[in-house]
Order: C-alpha cells, then structure tokens, then sequence
C-alpha cells in the first residue's frame, strides 16, 4: 500500500565485521530484533544465505573515504524470512568532524524480480535498463499495440525517443530504480508522433 515506508538507520564500524555502535528504533524492533538482542553484535545479524556481504563490506569502507553508496540488499528477519531492501551506506562523524563509522539506512524495497516484470499479465510493461542510457531492453506484448510500434523497433530505443518529456520519466525511472513506486501521468510520443497520456507506474 501507500503507508509510510520505515526507515531504520544503524550506525556500524568500518572494520569487519562492522559491530553495530548504535541503533535508531523508529520502532521497538529492527527486522524482528529487539534493541537488547542486537547490542554488542554485528551487521552479520542480518545476513543470510543470499546477502551479498562482499558488497555490504565495499560500501561500509567506502564510507570512511567520504563516498555514499546506495544498494539493493536481501536481509533476514529474525524469523529467518528474506526481506528486499533499499540501502544507503554514508559517512558519519562525530561532533567535531571525525569520520567515527558508517551510517547504514535501510527500508523495505518495493523492487520486483525479472520474472515477475516478465508475468505481468497487461502485458503493457517496459524493461529499461538501469545505466544512464535508460534503454529499453523488453516490451510486453501490448505495448506495440498501445503505441504503433513494432515490438523490433521498440527494442534499444532509449526513453528519451519516446517520451514527450524525457526528464520527467527519467527522473521517475531514477526513484524507481532506488527501489520507491513512482507513478504519474506521463506523455509518450506515438508512432505517429501523437503524444498520448498514459497512466505510468516505475518499479
């Protein structure tokens, strides 16, 4: 649904493996954990089978060169069950500047898998890929009817040829790609260069 995301910060050491130093409860709990289960322990709480704890330890020693980094992680609840989340590794310093860990924000991400972008049964979804070129790499089976193209010629167009206002999509594409819903009215150009307002939903 549409209610508040929540947000849980945690600050962690840069040395692996990243001891938690302190925790921010919106809540009482973080993934299940209360504050006296998770005090003393270490990032690892969270990981599970398919956690990429490779790109979780790049990302907190990143943080004490001054460089955010943004990622899509699988982390596990204490009941075990896998959560999809959208996560920010920054700096954090102390009172006087000092870098004294990193700051490591999470929220439950609504990205969607492949499979289920390719099930999508309105068969009105487009797959554009995540780089700065924002090209389409697949079209649902009505999308050429929709708009008068052939699906051949829709393949490695970017969003710019098809939207009337390339930026805006762009920047939904952007928000979307962070792992938040964006959904607005956007006008596409047809075929035949008719520009139709279409009800735009970016996952």
């Amino acid at each position: 649904g549409n209610q508040q995301q929540e947000m849980h910060e945690v600050i962690v050491s840069f040395d692996a493996p990243h001891r938690l130093l302190a925790i921010e409860f919106g809540t009482n709990e973080i993934l299940g954990y209360t504050e006296q289960l998770l005090r003393g322990r270490t990032l690892q709480v969270f990981h599970g089978p398919t956690t990429d704890s490779v790109s979780i330890s790049s990302a907190v020693k990143a943080s004490l060169f001054c460089t955010t980094t943004k990622l899509q992680l699988n982390l596990y609840e204490l009941s075990g069950k896998c959560c999809t989340t959208s996560a920010i590794f920054e700096p954090f310093s102390d009172a006087s500047g000092m870098p004294v860990g990193c700051k490591f924000s999470f929220e439950a991400s609504q990205a969607i898998t492949m499979d289920q972008a390719m099930e999508d049964p309105s068969g009105a979804s487009l797959l554009i890929s995540a780089n700065q070129s924002q090209r389409i790499d697949f079209a649902g089976h009505r999308i050429p009817w929709l708009f008068g193209f052939i699906s051949s010629r829709l393949m490695g167009k970017t969003i710019a040829e098809l939207a009337a206002v390339p930026a805006h999509l762009s920047t939904m594409i952007l928000s979307a790609e962070a792992g938040r819903v964006q959904r607005d009215i956007v006008r596409i150009r047809t075929a035949s260069l008719e520009d139709m307002a279409c009800d735009v939903t970016c996952i």
